[in-house]
C-alpha cells in the first residue's frame, strides 16, 4: 500500500506524526494478510493470480522488483477470486481473521473492505496539494493527492486505474499511470465496453460494475495493450460468433451440480458455474445426439477447456474417474458443432479465456 490520506480530526493534530502512525499500521496489517496468504493452502491460488495478473508473460515476474510485487499484491487482495469459493482473498480475511486484529487494524482494514477499482483521469488541478479527477465509466467527480498521481506536468496524457476509496479514508492502494490522450481515453472506454458487452452474453442481468468486478485482470490487460501498441485490433470475429446464439436462461439441476463436483473437483467455482451453463444449453437442445451419461459431462468439461483455450488445467490431469477418452474426445466434437461453439466463446468465457482471448486474435 502505497499511501493513506484523511482529513485529520483535529485540527491541531500532527499530520506527520499521524502519517506515521498510519504506516506502522498499515505495515503490521498487511504482513499478517500476506504470512495468511503464503500458507500452503493458497499455493495453487497464488500461482493461478500471479498467471492471471501477467498474462502471457510470465517471465517478466522479477523475485526482486518490488513494483511488480506491490501491483501483484494489490490484485489478488482485492480482484482476484479464489478456487474453492469464488470469494476475494480480502473478503475471506475478513471472515476468518478479523477478530484477529488489533482495533487500529480493524479500522484501516474497514477501510480497505470499501476500497473499489477505478479508471480514472485528473480533470483539474485544484491548488498545489490536490487534483480532480474523474471515473472513467461513471463519472463521478473525487479529489485525490497530486503526490500520489506521479507528479506528471501534463496530467491531460495520463490515465489511471487502481483501487480507491473515496469516503472516510482517501485510500491509494497502489496506482498504475499509462499514457493515454484524451482520444485514446475515448478509445479505451469504448473497448472496454465492448468487453462488457460480451460479458452480458453470459450474464445477460450484469452491470459494467459487475463485469469489472469478475474482469478487472482483463481490463488492466486491455488497457496496458491499447496504450502500449496503440494500432491494436482488440476484438476478434471469434469472440462475436455467439450473438448470433441466443442467450439462455438454463440452469443446471442440483444433482447435476454434484456429479460436476465430484468430477471435477479442482475446476474453480465459477468455472464449475460456466461449465454448468454449457452443460444446461447442451440439455435444453431438442435434437441434441447424446445422452447425458458422465462421458458427456466430461466432454462437455473438454469442450469448455477448449474453447476459454486453458493452459492452467489439462481435462484428463482434472478428472478423477475412469473415463474412455477417445469416446469422450468424439462427443466433444458432437457437442461444438450442436451448440455452435467458437473459441473463446462468449457465452461460456472464464477468467483465463477472457484474457487470453485480449492476445490471441
Amino acid at each position: 500500500i502505497n499511501s493513506m490520506h484523511r482529513e485529520l480530526e483535529h485540527a491541531d493534530a500532527d499530520p506527520a506524526e499521524f502519517n506515521q502512525f498510519l504506516a506502522k499500521v498499515v505495515d503490521g496489517l498487511m504482513l499478517k494478510m500476506s504470512a495468511f496468504f503464503q500458507q500452503t493452502a493458497f499455493t495453487k491460488d497464488f500461482e493461478r493470480a500471479l498467471y492471471f495478473y501477467t498474462g502471457p508473460f510470465l517471465d517478466v515476474v522479477k523475485d526482486k522488483d518490488p513494483a511488480f510485487w506491490l501491483g501483484f499484491w494489490d490484485y489478488f487482495l482485492f480482484d482476484y477470486r479464489l478456487i474453492r469459493n469464488d470469494r476475494t482473498p480480502i473478503e475471506l480475511f475478513d471472515a476468518e481473521m478479523y477478530g484477529m486484529l488489533n482495533i487500529e487494524e480493524q479500522r484501516v482494514f474497514n477501510d480497505m473492505k470499501e476500497a473499489r477499482f477505478s479508471v480514472f483521469y485528473v480533470k483539474n488541478k485544484l491548488d498545489d496539494v490536490w487534483a480532480e479527477c474523474e471515473d472513467l465509466f461513471t463519472e463521478e467527480i473525487f479529489s485525490l493527492p497530486i503526490s500520489e498521481l506521479g507528479g506528471h506536468d501534463s496530467f491531460d496524457r495520463h490515465l489511471y486505474y487502481g483501487h480507491i476509496r473515496i469516503n472516510g479514508v482517501i485510500m491509494l492502494n497502489h496506482i498504475v499511470s499509462v499514457d493515454a490522450s484524451p482520444a485514446m481515453r475515448r478509445r479505451i472506454k469504448s473497448e472496454v465496453m465492448k468487453q462488457a458487452k460480451l460479458f452480458s452474453r453470459s450474464h445477460p442481468a450484469a452491470s459494467v460494475g459487475d463485469f469489472f468486478v469478475r474482469h478487472t485482470a482483463a481490463v488492466r490487460h486491455l488497457m496496458d495493450i491499447l496504450a502500449s501498441m496503440r494500432n491494436v485490433a482488440v476484438m476478434s470475429s471469434a469472440h462475436l460468433t455467439a450473438d448470433a446464439c441466443a442467450v439462455t436462461d438454463n440452469t443446471i439441476s442440483l444433482d447435476t451440480a454434484k456429479r460436476i463436483d465430484v468430477m471435477l473437483p479442482s475446476f474453480s467455482l465459477y468455472d464449475k458455474r460456466q461449465l454448468g451453463k454449457l452443460y444446461a444449453d447442451y440439455q435444453s437442445l431438442e435434437a441434441r445426439s447424446l445422452e447425458l451419461d458422465d462421458c458427456t459431462l466430461i466432454a462437455i468439461a473438454g469442450v469448455f477447456l477448449e474453447l476459454n483455450q486453458s493452459q492452467l488445467m489439462k481435462l484428463r490431469s482434472a478428472v478423477e474417474t475412469e473415463v474412455d477418452w477417445e469416446e469422450a474426445e468424439a462427443r466433444q466434437q458432437v457437442i461444438k458443432k450442436e451448440l455452435s461453439i467458437t473459441r473463446f466463446d462468449a457465452r461460456y468465457l472464464n477468467e483465463e479465456g477472457f484474457i487470453f482471448s485480449l492476445f490471441i486474435l
